[in-house]
């Protein structure tokens, strides 16, 4: 056997491993520099010491999942054709909407409530009618858009559970 093609194959082989030990290491920064944030929409009520629940709210959640400081600028649902619904200021749900801007440190959250009827509303107004795909969104002020688990609704399901 001849030792040279065995040490020529080791030492490719050795060159191969580097270099994919080196592309992850790259990948590793180059993710660990970038602005990530989560976004989450879900639903949250008042629950009274009687027992009973207040009206729904949809609660959008922004967290800074990275190590770099993100300012979120704003939260809001996005439409179909690019429209979206901003609530500028809404503590009607008893506890308070972060203000915005806000500087997300490393797991760091801001959250936004916003009415199921308010929603409702806001797509009766719009023409949207029928099965709708909401999306929760995040913008930071360096121009990114952080966008959630997109969500199938309708005007009439949201007012129906803002009633019951």
């Amino acid at each position: 056997m001849d030792w040279t093609i065995l040490k020529d194959v080791l030492l490719a082989l050795l060159a191969v491993y580097g270099a994919v030990l080196s592309t992850i290491n790259w990948r590793n920064a180059a993710r660990k520099d970038q602005r990530l944030v989560k976004v989450n929409m879900g639903t949250a009520m008042l629950t009274y010491t009687d027992g009973t629940l207040g009206a729904p709210f949809a609660q959008i959640e922004a967290t800074n999942v990275g190590h770099r400081a993100v300012t979120i600028s704003s939260l809001y649902i996005g439409f179909p054709d690019n429209k979206k619904m901003v609530v500028t200021s809404n503590d009607a749900f008893g506890k308070p909407d972060t203000r915005l801007p806000v500087e997300l440190k490393d797991g760091s959250t801001a959250v936004l409530y916003m009415p199921y009827a308010d929603i409702a509303d806001t797509l009766h107004r719009a023409g949207l009618t029928g099965k709708v795909v909401l999306t929760p969104i995040a913008a930071d002020t360096a121009g990114g858009l952080h966008r959630g688990a997109p969500w199938t609704t309708s005007a009439d399901e949201l007012m129906a559970t803002a009633r019951a």
